[in-house]
């Protein structure tokens, strides 16, 4: 959904175009940091795929030490060098945009290809222009009359594990204006959602979402509040009051009644199980059942998208 793109100009020094590194240990040290800042990435589903150039995979680290050489260096962690080759043994080569963007005098291709498809540079942190959340280039394109227009660009970027902190709601919201209807949040889930897990009824309920609901929009809200609170969920009781409604379970009423408790019964991945907590719409009386899970990756199955279920009261 989100692209991640390979920045070669944090590759090299600006000036020279020689390899960032001066020597093998500290181009050790930047690929270090460069292959747990992408399995961060990946791992919270911040992006989805890794462009990178077709040149990239034979860069020089350092003078005399290149890309290859470190993926065979037995000196380097093993699991980051299987880490890094599961991220680019797939990875798509960037696509050639008619814009170009310059850093300082140079043609960032990388850089370009990230600006056309909004998505997230990936940079060795190799010095201070690139160790940052964002990257300053210069646009260049052709304005309406043909004329050369130039314009200052500021591209989402990551060096390191906190850089991901200060895009996350920019993130978020990229990915939420991609979900415009039911069967794209489905399409997607595993993706935007990795913590929860639909059950056969909320799948079938969210599939006949057109998007035009009034309420279509809770429901995204809901859905990503509950995956962040399930993503954070360490110890402790879980904070259901931190959920749209605030969610809360059923009332006693509800839990000692057969019929009631049964209305309450929906498919998970483990069977038929009573999901009696649930977060509310009040305006358009919309209801999110759902039931925790401990010990597992995914923390939460949502059992139920739909209206209001009968109470004792209503």
């Amino acid at each position: 959904m989100i692209e991640g793109v390979i920045n070669d100009l944090s590759f090299v020094k600006m000036r020279s175009q020689e390899p960032a590194a001066d020597d093998e240990a500290w181009a050790r040290q930047l690929m270090s940091i460069f292959v747990v800042t992408l399995s961060e990435g990946f791992r919270t589903k911040k992006i989805s795929t890794l462009r990178m150039s077709e040149s990239f995979q034979a860069v020089r680290l350092a003078p005399e030490y290149s890309l290859p050489a470190w993926r065979n260096d037995s000196r380097v962690n093993r699991d980051e060098r299987s880490l890094f080759r599961s991220f680019i043994t797939a990875s798509p080569y960037i696509e050639k945009v008619e814009q170009e963007v310059f850093v300082g005098n140079i043609s960032a291709e990388g850089l370009a290809s990230c600006l056309a498809s909004n998505g997230i540079s990936v940079s060795l942190a190799s010095n201070t222009a690139w160790d940052r959340p964002w990257v300053i280039g210069s646009l260049i394109s052709l304005d309406d009359g043909a004329d050369i227009a130039e314009s200052k660009v500021a591209i989402r970027n990551v060096a390191n594990l906190h850089h991901w902190v200060d895009h996350s709601d920019s993130i978020r919201n990229q990915q939420k204006s991609c979900l415009t209807a039911g069967r794209e949040i489905i399409h997607w889930r595993e993706t935007v959602f990795p913590h929860l897990l639909f059950g056969d009824g909320a799948v079938d309920q969210l599939q006949a979402l057109t998007g035009n609901e009034r309420y279509f929009d809770w429901i995204l809200t809901a859905l990503f509040a509950a995956e962040t609170e399930v993503a954070n969920w360490t110890s402790g009781p879980f904070p259901h009051g931190r959920l749209p409604g605030p969610a809360s379970g059923e009332s006693q009423t509800v839990n000692d009644s057969p019929r009631l408790r049964n209305m309450r019964m929906f498919p998970t991945d483990s069977g038929i199980e009573y999901c009696e907590h649930h977060m509310k719409c009040g305006g358009a009386n919309q209801r999110i059942h759902y039931l925790l899970r401990t010990g597992t990756r995914r923390g939460m199955v949502i059992g139920y998208i739909g209206p209001h279920l009968e109470t004792a009261r209503y």
